[in-house]
């Protein structure tokens, strides 16, 4: 007898799917996230997809009838059809939208989506939550990888448990479930993104619902419960009340999301009778959008994604009218291929396993040359072309292959020497300058310095300050910027008497108020320290050359430019000069307070060098221009090309070989 079909379940699923588009979609009012907790649709569905998958299986085996093949078989049917669909569909607009580095990003997601991996991929440093998240086609991906790595391990675990323990079998998960969610704890406070991707610390919400479908099974009627009219409501409060005030830097998941799955259970345990939560669920509507919910969650976040890559989801029409296309699209694709491929009527095996599989096959091979091509960088415009550039500051690597960006345990900072150099330049930064430091460290060392870099992400000089990102110290695996590397910096300085010191970096984005800056546990003013620290290494003997400011814009310039070109393929060059400029009079206004700081050092051995000069007023006069149609100036927002990279090694190497007083 097949299984009864429970219309509520269904309905629970729209629920979670339109949290999930909600909370992609970053819909803000009264300048709060509507739905910050949306995310959490997804663990429902873990719940939901434990419960569901657990019934079948143990219905099988109890009947003698469970077969891997045809098993595996429906869930193929289920999941591959729409999500190679959506995958084909996103290709065309991933050649146009996208820059050669997130172009391969995509391929190789693609690809690790494939081999039902993808969760492995990004757990390798992407943050679920983080602004580049929301640029990631198939980011979410991930959910699926969990789900089918659980399906090809819990049906054996269950088969054994069954022919060994079967009479424990609900005790035995409630200790899988124990020990998962006790992993997903620790985890949470000491690997977050391992603790959010990957299937031991997801686990126990999927094992949550196959304890419900036991339970289910062996005839344990939870309708005879006295107040269960209630407990579906209640359930349904808890989720949306997690939908509401779970926020993304929960430690998550963990003890805290017990509450949406206790939510969930009760959800699924006790609903389906006639009290009003059933109802609600069971209605047309929510189970309408229940039955597209696989397709929505597929079609959703690639829409968004090109939408935010090619700048035209901006206002909050603009993000309801790409739900919009997301639904119409995933009731195209429930109905043209979801319901047709489900039925081995019309879909039979062989013709499943015919078209799966080149389907398959032609995805990953384009994939695989984009990968090979890095990117094919040859469909920029030749202003891209000639200067874009993808994390520069991962180029320089010392002796041992190690990069000098940040620590990456190494036991000192990069030296590199030149035998018969005498002098020592000492270049001490953040990205800024070690995205140019593949261009500057061989110049130096051919005018005579021997080098020593101590650069790191978002690092200025600030002894006895540690960066701080939105108010909390800023983390980063191998990019360390705490008081004990910028002590570090100082007693290698020491070190190095008499030697020149190359300072530079966003220091106005460090001063003003912005997601960047420094801290310091003792209230001591981070001007007067910055000041301080300088005019103590020019007293004792250091040359120091200082780097102010460079210009920043608003929007990711490559970018920009590319979108720009596609839109408008006819620009004119003024036009194109233009491009997410601004006035340098603004760029006066963001860098007053640094500018001010800077010119406040006086001393015979200290140079302030300009590099804003090479694109303020050189191209179009009082403007800060991000091109001249044949070259970036920066790649992304702040990061120099290496075409400014080499105009800046030029203002360098000129001031250190002609000694220029400070301007």
């Amino acid at each position: 007898m097949a299984l009864k079909y429970r219309s509520e379940i269904d309905g629970l699923r729209a629920f979670a799917v339109l949290a999930v588009v909600v909370y992609h979609a970053e819909f803000v009012f009264a300048g709060m996230p509507v739905l910050s907790g949306g995310f959490i649709g997804v663990d429902v569905f873990f719940v939901i997809s434990g419960y569901l998958i657990t019934r079948l299986i143990l219905s099988a085996i109890e009947k003698d009838k469970f077969s891997f093949l045809h098993f595996y078989e429906r869930r193929a049917r289920r999941i591959l059809p729409a999500l190679f669909v959506v995958m084909l569909a996103s290709m065309p607009f991933a050649w146009i939208y996208m820059l050669p580095a997130a172009f391969k990003d995509y391929a190789w997601s693609i690809l690790s989506s494939l081999g039902f991996v993808s969760n492995l991929y990004f757990a390798q440093g992407v943050v679920y939550a983080d602004d580049f998240s929301t640029l990631k086609p198939f980011l979410h991906t991930w959910s699926l990888s969990v789900e089918e790595q659980f399906y090809l391990i819990f049906p054996v675990i269950l088969i054994v448990l069954c022919h060994t323990v079967k009479r424990y079998l609900i005790p035995v998960m409630a200790v899988m479930f124990i020990l998962s969610l006790q992993l997903a704890q620790y985890w949470s406070g000491t690997s977050p993104d391992t603790n959010f991707y990957l299937l031991p610390s997801r686990g126990w919400e999927l094992i949550a619902g196959a304890i419900l479908a036991k339970l289910e099974l062996d005839k344990t009627n939870a309708r005879e419960f006295k107040g269960r009219f209630i407990l579906p409501a209640l359930g349904l409060i808890i989720i949306c009340l997690s939908f509401v005030f779970f926020t993304d830097d929960m430690k998550h998941p963990g003890y805290i999301s017990l509450l949406p799955i206790i939510g969930t259970m009760l959800i699924i345990r006790y609903a389906g009778s006639s009290d009003i939560t059933s109802r609600l669920l069971q209605s047309r509507a929510f189970v309408s959008v229940g039955l597209i919910s696989y397709s929505l969650y597929l079609w959703h976040v690639p829409i968004f994604a090109f939408a935010r890559i090619s700048d035209t989801m901006v206002t909050a029409f603009d993000k309801f009218e790409l739900i919009s296309y997301s639904v119409l699209l995933s009731v195209i694709t429930y109905v043209l291929i979801e319901q047709p491929f489900r039925k081995s009527s019309v879909i039979g095996g062989k013709a499943l396993v015919l078209s799966l599989t080149l389907t398959c096959i032609c995805i990953a091979s384009f994939c695989v040359l984009i990968i090979k091509n890095d990117g094919f960088k040859e469909r920029m415009p030749a202003v891209i072309k000639n200067s874009y550039v993808h994390e520069p500051w991962f180029f320089v690597k010392n002796e041992l292959g190690q990069n000098c960006y940040g620590t990456y345990s190494k036991d000192d900072f990069c030296h590199f020497t030149k035998e018969g150099n005498e002098k020592t330049i000492i270049v001490v930064g953040d990205s800024n300058i070690e995205s140019f430091s593949h261009i500057l460290t061989p110049e130096l060392l051919e005018n005579g310095f021997n080098v020593i870099t101590m650069n790191s992400s978002a690092c200025y000089f600030m002894p006895d300050f540690y960066s701080v990102m939105d108010g909390a110290p800023r983390e980063i695996e191998n990019q360390p910027c705490d008081v004990e590397f910028q002590n570090k910096r100082l007693e290698k300085i020491e070190q190095y008497p008499n030697a020149t010191i190359l300072l530079g970096g966003g220091l106005d984005e460090y001063l003003t108020p912005s997601s960047y800056s420094f801290k310091n546990d003792e209230g001591i003013d981070i001007k007067e320290n910055y000041r301080t620290n300088v005019k103590k290494l020019l007293e004792d003997g250091y040359k120091v050359v200082q780097l102010a400011p460079m210009p920043h814009f608003g929007k990711h310039v490559s970018q920009s430019i590319l979108n720009t070109t596609v839109h408008y393929p006819n620009l004119t060059p003024h036009t194109m000069k233009t491009i997410v400029g601004h006035d340098l009079k603004l760029y006066e206004e963001y860098t007053a307070d640094a500018m001010e700081l800077l010119r406040s050092i006086d001393h015979p051995n200290y140079t302030i060098l300009f590099p804003h000069e090479l694109m303020c007023g050189t191209v179009i006069n009082d403007f800060c221009a991000t091109n001249d149609t044949q070259n970036m100036f920066v790649f992304d927002f702040n990061h120099p090309t290496k075409f400014t990279g080499e105009g800046m090694t030029r203002m360098i190497t000129q001031s250190l070989n002609e000694g220029h007083e400070q301007k």
